[in-house]
């Protein structure tokens, strides 16, 4: 169901869904698939998600559903709706403020069909597809006010469907790979034995991947908000301190574990994202130190269980510069503040 409800002065209806059946890649031909189809209720929308944003032109097919029984109730019983109406998509992209109208085919009662077509240079991020049933030509006269007679009125809405083009990775910080995947339906070992997870670290790979989990819905939702204020920025912040924590420690962890020594016996970086990370973590942990000591100095204190508690300490302090961490938590409280105003 749509987030806000119009409130006519006649019978409409609100029943009205939008599917999207199939998309191609007109140029290569080929057909494209969707990673997942997810409904978001709290936003009214069918979300698709494409495989690849590797495309010049998407031509898509759009279906459209109201139930008969709900499209009767609509116009008097004198009323010829499939003269009288056309069911409209409205395409609308945000980001770049594209807008246009796409007429849809009646092809069974209460059923219309269509193709949608986009450029990429001119949709970016998110494509919302709403249909909207309209009066083309006036009612029948003398018919009751109560159903919407006059051109331009609009019969019935309902619940749309966003294509997601390219999603846009929540950056946890620069420079790391974010992806989103309903961890219950992963075939990932791990990913699939815990479905109620946030996030999932992949350090398996030559870069590492932070896999955020998207059948939290409303949760996926906040992170992705564009919201300025209000409660889901807050989440959105907070949420992003959580994750971004708990991920540079694991990085840190599994790159201090990589250290090797030479045969004097001096540290040695790891190559890669590893060697990095501690580049980006050494001068946050050993301030005070020289550059060329910080490397042993961290090493001394692995080797030193006695150590392990005073590290473990520097390295909360350390993430959280390096993060932004309280700044993300500041900006969050101010989002709820300015969103209660």
């Amino acid at each position: 169901m749509p987030t806000s409800e119009r409130f006519a002065p006649y019978a409409m209806s609100t029943d009205v869904s939008v599917q999207i059946t199939s998309c191609i890649d007109r140029d290569a031909g080929t057909p494209i698939e969707f990673t997942s189809a997810m409904g978001i209720e709290d936003v009214g929308s069918m979300v698709y998600e494409l495989v690849s944003p590797k495309w010049k032109t998407l031509e898509m097919q759009v279906g459209v559903t109201l139930p008969h029984a709900e499209l009767q109730k609509l116009a008097p019983p004198e009323s010829d709706l499939d003269t009288e109406t056309r069911m409209i998509v409205r395409v609308t992209c945000p980001s770049t403020k594209l807008r246009r109208g796409v007429e849809l085919t009646a092809v069974a009662p209460g059923r219309w069909e269509g193709t949608v077509t986009l450029r990429r240079s001119s949709v970016d991020r998110d494509v919302k597809c709403d249909a909207r049933l309209v009066r083309i030509l006036p009612g029948p006269p003398g018919a009751k006010k109560s159903f919407a007679l006059a051109v331009g009125q609009i019969l019935a809405e309902g619940q749309s469907a966003v294509v997601r083009l390219q999603p846009p990775k929540p950056r946890l910080n620069a420079g790391m790979d974010v992806r989103w995947e309903d961890f219950q339906a992963s075939h990932h070992e791990w990913r699939s034995k815990h479905p109620q997870d946030v996030f999932y670290l992949d350090t398996g790979a030559e870069e590492p991947v932070v896999w955020l989990n998207s059948n939290h819905k409303a949760l996926h939702a906040a992170l992705e908000t564009d919201d300025a204020a209000g409660t889901s920025k807050a989440v959105k912040l907070m949420t992003m301190a959580f994750v971004a924590q708990a991920v540079w420690h694991q990085m840190f962890l599994v790159a201090a574990a990589d250290l090797t020594t030479s045969p004097d016996d001096s540290p040695e970086l790891p190559e890669g994202w590893k060697g990095n990370v501690l580049n980006e973590l050494l001068p946050r942990l050993f301030p005070l130190e020289p550059e060329d000591e910080r490397l042993p100095t961290l090493l001394e204190k692995l080797r030193n269980g006695a150590a392990a508690g005073s590290l473990a300490s520097l390295l909360g302090t350390a993430i959280q510069e390096q993060i932004g961490g309280t700044k993300m938590i500041r900006d969050a409280v101010r989002a709820i503040d300015e969103g209660e105003e």
